[in-house]
């Protein structure tokens, strides 16, 4: 299943390990390579690349992570280590902020030509 920055916060949130197998480049590079490296160089998860992918490959890693209770709490820890709650509130603080600071500057703008 394709994935991208919204299930990868789904997966950073909940704490979840995960197998990643992100989509090849059509040209360039992909973000879903560069978000999957992300998360496997801090052990969150175990990348496969597209190219990589055989079924016995598959059952390995999930063999290998669903049967140790170690991997699967530091895979769980290090998923939570990119979780960020709080972002949308963060972010719309922001946005608030920056259009306050708009307006102030509009009405100041207005209020200084107003009085020549």
């Amino acid at each position: 299943m394709p994935f991208g920055a919204a299930t990868l916060s789904e997966l950073a949130v909940l704490g979840k390990p995960s197998i990643l197998v992100p989509l090849p480049p059509a040209l360039g590079s992909s973000p879903q390579e560069a978000n999957a490296d992300m998360f496997g160089r801090k052990q969150a998860a175990h990348v496969i690349r597209d190219a990589g992918l055989k079924p016995e490959i598959l059952v390995d890693r999930v063999k290998s992570i669903i049967t140790s209770n170690t991997m699967l709490e530091a895979m769980a820890q290090a998923a939570q280590t990119f979780a960020k709650p709080g972002a949308t509130q963060e972010i719309v603080d922001e946005v608030i902020k920056i259009a306050n600071q708009r307006v102030a500057s509009k009405h100041k703008q207005h209020s200084e030509g107003g009085s020549i």
